[in-house]
């Protein structure tokens, strides 16, 4: 009878082993879920940044231009008389268009640090995904082992795990190794 009874509490152990460890792996899928949707997301973000950057490249060359357009209308309207009102309305003109143009750039720049910062944001969570998946590895190792163990593994006849190729004894539950009870 206390050998039923010492077998049916092994069964409820690693019927509570096997749920934790489905628990586990389902976590590090999520994990590993999310993982690949923040990389494509920091991917997406990168495109968009290299997109807004060259667009404030073209918006920073238009203003050069017009700059200097403006420069040879002053010029020429520092030589025609003051009386020249077509001259004047075309600069005034180009300033408009000036002014629209840094406009545009100081909203380019200002998506620029926008998509910066979440390019920094996203990262950040990538790395704390990251610090999570590994940690979830070492929880699925240690139920690997915690699960090997209980299928009757000897500590004296370790082998490899099947899990990232850690051996048995060096990880398992709180309180050291894989002996068994009457070690412990």
């Amino acid at each position: 009878d206390a050998l039923r009874e010492e077998m049916a509490m092994q069964d409820e152990r690693d019927g509570v082993r096997d749920e934790e460890y489905n628990e586990l792996k389902e976590d590090f899928e999520r994990t590993l879920d999310q993982k690949l949707s923040m990389q494509t997301s920091l991917q997406e973000s990168i495109e968009e940044m290299m997109e807004l950057k060259k667009e404030r490249e073209m918006a920073a060359a238009r203003i050069k231009e017009l700059e200097l357009t403006l420069e040879e209308k002053e010029i020429d309207l520092e030589r025609a008389a003051r009386d020249n009102a077509e001259k004047t309305e075309r600069i005034c003109t180009l300033e408009g268009e000036l002014e629209e143009k840094m406009k545009e750039v100081e909203e380019v720049t200002a998506q620029l640090k926008l998509s910066e910062n979440s390019v920094e944001v996203m990262k950040m969570e990538l790395e704390r995904s990251t610090s999570e998946m590994d940690d979830l590895r070492g929880k699925v190792a240690r139920m690997d082992n915690s699960r090997h163990d209980s299928l009757g593994g000897s500590r004296h006849n370790p082998r490899p795990n099947s899990f990232m190729g850690w051996k048995r004894g060096t990880q398992g539950p709180a309180g050291g190794g894989d002996a068994p009870p009457e070690e412990k």
